[in-house]
Formats: C-alpha cells, sequence, structure tokens
C-alpha cells in the first residue's frame, strides 16, 4: 500500500463532516422564527425588587443553528452515515489493530515478540509504518462497511413502510352491513 493512498482515504473522511456541514449551512439559512437577534420577547411584565414593571427579552435557549426538523431527508442521511462512520471507527481500529497483530503472531511462526497486545512482552516488536498503514486503511474501511451497511437498512426499512402506507392498511377489520332479515 502506498502512503499517498492512506492519506486520500484519511483526506476523504475528514472532508465528509465540511461538506455535510455545508450543506447544512445552505439549506438552514432563512429559516427560523422570524427574530433576527436570537431572542424571544416575553409577554407580560415583571417586577424587579418592588420597582416599575418592566418588559423583558429573555434569551432563546434552544438552538436554531442544530435543528434538523426541517431538514430534507437525504441531508438527515448523510448525517446518519457520518455518525455512524466515525462513531465506528475507534472500535474498528481497536480490531484490525487486533487481528493484525495476531496474523503478525501467526505469521512469525508464534514468535512472543510478535504476540497480540493482550500478551505483549517487554521486548515486542512495534508494527512498521506500512503495517500501521495498513492497519489504518482496513479499520477506515470497515467503518465505511459499517455505514453502508446502516445506511441500506435504514433506507430498507424506510422503503417498506412506505410500501405499507401505500398499500394500506390490510389489519382492518371489515364490517358488512346486511339487512335485518324478519
Amino acid at each position: 500500500m502506498d502512503s499517498i493512498n492512506i492519506k486520500l482515504v484519511c483526506f476523504f473522511l475528514l472532508l465528509v463532516p465540511v461538506l455535510t456541514g455545508s450543506l447544512y449551512a445552505q439549506t438552514s439559512t432563512g429559516t427560523g422564527t422570524g427574530s433576527s437577534s436570537g431572542s424571544t420577547p416575553v409577554s407580560g411584565s415583571t417586577t424587579t425588587s418592588g420597582n416599575t414593571a418592566t418588559n423583558e427579552q429573555k434569551p432563546d435557549l434552544t438552538s436554531k443553528i442544530f435543528d434538523m426538523s426541517d431538514m430534507p431527508v437525504w441531508v438527515k442521511d448523510i448525517r446518519r452515515a457520518e455518525i455512524v462512520a466515525f462513531g465506528s471507527f475507534p472500535f474498528t481500529m481497536f480490531a484490525t489493530q487486533f487481528f493484525m497483530d495476531l496474523y503478525r503472531f501467526s505469521d512469525h511462526d508464534w514468535d512472543t515478540r510478535y504476540a497480540p497486545w493482550p500478551a505483549k512482552g517487554a521486548g515486542a516488536i512495534n508494527m512498521t509504518n506500512e503495517e500501521y498503514e495498513k492497519t489504518i486503511l482496513y479499520a477506515a474501511l470497515a467503518s465505511l462497511s459499517i455505514m453502508t451497511i446502516d445506511f441500506s437498512i435504514v433506507r430498507l426499512r424506510r422503503f417498506i413502510n412506505s410500501r405499507k402506507t401505500v398499500k394500506g392498511n390490510g389489519d382492518a377489520i371489515r364490517v358488512k352491513k346486511r339487512p335485518v332479515s324478519p
């Protein structure tokens, strides 16, 4: 593996949040409650230390930046995929590093200097840069695979639910009215 490929994969993984953030910012501009200062006026009057009543404005503590309720579905899907990919990376990195250590251990005729993490001793031989780059690449590919599987499952569930709503409720009880016989 070439180190340029590793750098390109890492660059792509770092570029995805930037792109989704800019897409989110472009689609969310212009939405809001109409107040440009970020605060909403409070109706009614309050008294301060027995003095005269004044109208105060309390700041709106709800965030308008991260409100994704009015976002298109594809933006939410990209955001979920990004979260799954970056969230699974530490776990895939740990597992990949463990399995790479196991591979090195077996490849070097079970030499204890190449033992995997829990059994590493004081004289353990560390991975080379090439092996470590492969480990990072495999962990990134595993994270992207998990992201793709999750994305496919979510889309499939959404498709199945939309088919159920189009088809109608087949579980409803149908009552046929007949005239009462004399």
